[in-house]
């Protein structure tokens, strides 16, 4: 059986963290995250305030792998080693991730789990950050001594789409909401016992099935597309290129204002040369000016010979 350990917590000193992360050529990085992302959600109470006294159990198809494992303070695993260095009690994910070829059964069985937590979380308990972090363990635990659970079809309406969740309600027992996940052929997941409808909607998490704790009738929502505006209405596709129009306006507007700009340039040329009086060749302004006034006596002289003349 190809299998590994994912376990998300903390111990009495360092931080929450993918304390057993799987192999890199078993999980590619981003496979990886988004299982994390689901199983942090599992066990966020301090958006959705819950005490966890439920274990969550999650089962997430992704491609060819699959998450099974369940959400839970560490105090329902082992009575020692589930509080912090403050005395703040712990919570954690603990689960499997599967290849898809070889899981024929998952335990569904909350003593499988205590066996893993005295196995391999109590020896952390206490050690250092470089220790408290272990990457492609195999499964080490035989699940025939624990109950366990094969797909099997009970005609449940799972939804398989991604952008959609759903919760189906209380009257569906979660041992046959995990076999009903199992027998699914396409991706699918699903999660049990929140205590919030919202915690069941948040986009982040992508809990394409949920069972919320008090809501008796199934319910969805249609979380958005990134390419789509919602309406009322038929869905609009935004342009690929919504920068286009502007730029040809842009254009436009250059243009216009140069030949305005040319057109402005032209009357005042026209108008300098119209308004412009004549003036003598000699550019010196001395000259001009002494001309001008020869020009005013002349008349006064011419009358001066006459009177000679005479």
């Amino acid at each position: 059986m190809k299998a590994q350990y994912f376990i998300y917590t903390r111990n009495s000193e360092n931080d929450y963290k993918l304390v057993f992360s799987p192999s890199d050529d078993f999980c590619p990085p981003e496979t990886r995250k988004f299982f994390l992302m689901q199983a942090r959600g599992s066990i966020n109470i301090d958006t959705y305030p819950s005490n966890l006294d439920n274990p969550r159990w999650l089962f997430s198809r992704q491609g060819n792998l699959t998450l099974f494992g369940t959400g839970l303070m560490n105090s329902a695993l082992s009575a020692e080693c589930n509080t912090d260095y403050t005395g703040t009690p712990v919570r954690g994910f603990f689960g499997i991730l599967f290849d898809n070829t070889s899981i024929n059964c998952i335990p569904f069985d909350i003593e499988f789990f205590k066996e893993i937590y005295a196995k391999h979380i109590v020896p952390l308990w206490n050690t250092s950050k470089d220790e408290f972090k272990k990457k492609g363990v195999d499964i080490d635990i035989e699940f025939e001594r624990f109950n366990t659970i094969e797909a099997t079809n009970f005609n449940l309406p799972l939804n398989t789409n991604n952008y959609k969740s759903v919760i189906l309600g209380n009257s569906v027992k979660e041992n046959e909401l995990m076999a009903e996940a199992m027998a699914t052929i396409n991706d699918v997941s699903v999660i049990t016992a929140l205590d919030d409808k919202l915690h069941a909607y948040d986009s982040k998490y992508r809990y394409m099935n949920a069972i919320v704790i008090g809501v008796d009738i199934r319910e969805e929502r249609i979380h958005k597309r990134e390419t789509e505006v919602i309406s009322e209405g038929p869905v609009i596709v935004q342009p690929k290129n919504p920068d286009k129009p502007k730029k040809a306006l842009r254009l436009k507007l250059i243009i216009a204002i140069g030949i305005i700009a040319t057109i402005v340039i032209i009357i005042i040329l026209m108008n300098g040369k119209t308004a412009t009086t004549p003036i003598l060749k000699n550019s010196n302004s001395g000259d001009s000016i002494r001309e001008s006034q020869i020009q005013k006596q002349a008349p006064s002289l011419n009358m001066d010979c006459s009177k000679e003349k005479k």
